[in-house]
Formats: C-alpha cells, sequence, structure tokens
C-alpha cells in the first residue's frame, strides 16, 4: 500500500514543496517522479535478485531501504536531500513489489493463489486511492512531512510480519 502510495501522494504537496526547498517546477517534478522512474527501471531485476537469492532477505532490505528513505524524505532539509531519498525509496519500492507478489505465488496453495492475488493487487491498488486522499488531508491540516509518517509505520508492522511469517523461498526452490 505504502509503495503505491509514494507514488502519487507528493503530487498534492508540489506547491508547498516548492515554497519549503525554494525549488523550481523542474527540481519538484524531479522529487515527485524519480521515486517512480526507480520503481519502474529497477523492477524486474531487483525481482529476479529476489528469486535467485533468496525472497525474504530481499524483501527485508527492500523495506529497511523503503522505511530508512521514506524517514529522509520527511525530515529532508533540501531539496538534494529529498531527491536522494525519493530515488532510495524507489529503489526499496522496487525490491518489495516484486517480492512480495512472488512470496504470494510460491507460498498459497494453486487453489488459494487468486485470491491472495486478488488481495494484494486490492492493498496496492487502494494505496494510490488512499495516498492521494490522505496526502491532500495532511498538506491541508499539518505539513508535507507528514506525508511520510504513514509509510514508516507500515514499514515497521511490514517488518515484524516478514521477519515473523515470511518464508525464504527462491526459484526453483
Amino acid at each position: 500500500m505504502a509503495v503505491i502510495a509514494s507514488v502519487s501522494g507528493l503530487n498534492v504537496a508540489q506547491s508547498d514543496l516548492a515554497v519549503a526547498f525554494g525549488a523550481s517546477q523542474t527540481t519538484i517534478l524531479w522529487i515527485i517522479n524519480i521515486y517512480t522512474l526507480a520503481l519502474a527501471a529497477l523492477l524486474l531485476p531487483l525481482g529476479a535478485i529476489g528469486d535467485r537469492l533468496g525472497r525474504k532477505p530481499v524483501l527485508i532490505i527492500g523495506l529497511a531501504v523503503f522505511g530508512i528513505a521514506s524517514a529522509t524524505a520527511g525530515l529532508a532539509p533540501s531539496a538534494g536531500v529529498m531527491l536522494a531519498a525519493r530515488l532510495l525509496s524507489g529503489v526499496g519500492a522496487a525490491m518489495i513489489m516484486p517480492v512480495t507478489l512472488a512470496v504470494i505465488t510460491s507460498t498459497f496453495p494453486e487453489e488459494e493463489r487468486g485470491r491472495a492475488i486478488g488481495v494484494w493487487t486490492g492493498v496496492a491498488g487502494g494505496g494510490g486511492i488512499l495516498g492521494m486522499f490522505l496526502s491532500a488531508a495532511l498538506v491541508d491540516v499539518a505539513s508535507w512531512r507528514w506525508l511520510f509518517v504513514l509509510p514508516v509505520a507500515l514499514v515497521v508492522a511490514a517488518l515484524v510480519m516478514a521477519v515473523r511469517s515470511v518464508p525464504n523461498s527462491r526459484e526453483g526452490a
């Protein structure tokens, strides 16, 4: 949910980011889009690494990278720090997305797999919709910096669940 919400969430905070960082519209667009570019460019290669090296460690590393980068983005003192944090968030997201789907397909029995994938898709899709609404509300009542609190909280919960219950599967294993 947090991975998809992070794709669209900052769109509602463009003017706030420009003021906070004294940044041009071009810089703000890079801050918003660098996450999606990193996610899209690295989705397949990092998914393949998870298949070969083990899905659980790649998921845990991806969650840690995503969480730390999200916290850094929320605390960013400058546009440069924000750009780097968003880039790293995209790298972490590219580790999380394919691995979570691979864990579902390798863990659930065939007769339950369709339902599990449907839930995964629904939660991810819901993140895109919920991300826009929550982001708009947070920007209106608080600050754009609060947009990064929910992803960090979700990462902490996901890390606990991953350590406890995700099996370490590999391609062909």
